[in-house]
């Protein structure tokens, strides 16, 4: 004889809903000895200290990576936190704040039980602790209805969450290289900055996750000219970043164009965004997540593509293409009278990737190399989410030839025009063993 429910949604045993009903109440009562800041749709929003909060939770960031893009990846899910209902594995992963275990065991919890009911629900999730919890808050909540209802023109116009920065900053000392030009122990004339000392920075974003993405930068560097001089690739702003990108149309996970950043496997082949330094946690600040294709947002004038990529999902498969091309900065060195082949036209020893334009110096070297990349990852997850297999290939081409001065440190490095690179990545996570890692292989050195 079957058990009538005494709840009246449709698929769902009522011991479930008499679970969580009870698990609200005990919800409710953990809050008067655990106080926390719950972030759904029924409560305030508590304001939170960007700065303070990944200070406390990720310490010292690595000196390489631009810390900017963490901030604003937390900042835009805390202005449009993610649904825990409709998140991806990603998007939650993009956060830091779960480790794989948690990461395994909320969506094994999802999959058992349905839609969650409330954000309390979360101290249901095994694996999840008070703390984890607390720090989670403030960029998720539990809706009840799905974005995208409205047209695609109409949600990008009515969207929220758009913001324009403006921002005006200037050193009062005055620096050596804003100071009459003087001359030398050599004889020559010293290099001194062609612009003002102060540095403007322009951003305008509007997105909503899951669905869109449009916005571009604008920078000036103290020190650098405000000036239209195209044959300089200066347009009154010395660095112009731009992207426009779509999610989630059919099997169309994320269609971008403009600036954009790609992070697979462990980061040997394409890594980007943030990454932990020093912490009393070793694997969450050895491990890397697999974001996937990025907009690009922050002023670094380095370390991005662009160009045009694409996210396509097959089942359990998702197969990224992208191709870029993009000028870098580079000094051109003349070729010497030598029968090396290598030596026969102008060719570059470094990048450079300062991004500074201040002098007749560094103006030279300002978008001297054509560069393009053209690539594709494919990658698969278990149904369980418990292993993670992906394979990427991408080639590099420059329009003058990249020869280094030799040295012990880079005797390996490539040399030359062309260059290929191929990686295959895994993760396996066994209760609570992570294995993980990369192997890659690049073009003989010539």
């Amino acid at each position: 004889m079957r058990s009538k429910r005494i709840f009246p949604m449709p698929g769902i045993p009522y011991r479930v809903h008499l679970n969580r009903l009870l698990l609200r109440f005990s919800a409710m009562a953990s809050l008067f000895l655990f106080p926390l800041s719950i972030q759904a749709q029924d409560y305030p929003r508590r304001e939170i200290n960007l700065d303070q909060f990944i200070q406390d939770l990720f310490g010292q960031p690595s000196e390489d990576v631009n810390y900017e893009d963490l901030y604003e990846s937390l900042f835009q899910l805390y202005a449009n936190p993610l649904d825990l209902n409709t998140a991806t594995r990603e998007e939650l992963a993009a956060t830091f704040i779960l480790s794989e275990t948690q990461l395994n065991a909320f969506f094994r919890y999802r999959e058992a039980n349905g839609l969650l009911l409330s954000v309390y629900e979360l101290q249901a999730v095994p694996e999840f602790d008070l703390p984890a919890i607390y720090r989670l808050l403030p960029f998720v909540e539990v809706q009840n209805s799905r974005a995208g209802t409205q047209p695609f023109w109409q949600r990008l116009v009515q969207e929220p969450n758009n913001a324009l920065l403006l921002r005006y900053s200037q050193v009062l000392e005055r620096k050596k290289g804003f100071a009459p030009a003087d001359t030398g122990r050599s004889g020559e004339l010293n290099q001194r900055y062609l612009g003002s000392p102060g540095q403007l920075y322009a951003r305008f974003r509007v997105s909503h996750a899951r669905d869109f993405s449009f916005g571009f930068t604008l920078e000036k560097d103290a020190g650098e000219q405000i000036v239209w001089q195209p044959r300089t690739r200066r347009y009154y702003s010395d660095f112009i970043s731009f992207h426009g990108m779509l999610e989630n149309r059919g099997r169309w996970k994320k269609l971008i164009l403009g600036d954009y950043q790609l992070q697979f496997g462990q980061g040997l082949l394409l890594g980007a965004g943030f990454v932990m330094g020093k912490g009393a946690e070793t694997i969450t600040t050895t491990r890397r997540n697999q974001l996937g294709i990025r907009p690009y947002t922050s002023a670094m004038e380095s370390g991005y593509f662009r160009g045009a990529a694409a996210t396509y999902n097959i089942g359990q498969f998702d197969l990224t293409g992208f191709y870029s091309g993009i000028r870098r900065d580079a000094a051109l060195l003349a070729a010497p009278d030598t029968s090396d082949t290598f030596l026969s036209e102008d060719f570059i020893q470094t990048l450079q990737v300062t991004g500074y334009h201040r002098t007749t110096r560094e103006l030279g070297a300002k978008g001297n190399v054509g560069e393009k990349v053209a690539g594709s990852n494919l990658s698969y997850r278990s149904r369980d989410n418990t292993l993670q297999l992906g394979a990427t290939a991408l080639f590099t081409r420059y329009r003058v030839p990249l020869i280094r001065k030799k040295s012990d440190y880079n005797q390996f490095e490539f040399n030359g025009r062309d260059n290929w690179n191929v990686s295959l990545n895994y993760s396996y996570l066994w209760q609570n063993i992570n294995l993980f890692g990369e192997v890659a292989r690049s073009k003989a050195v010539a």
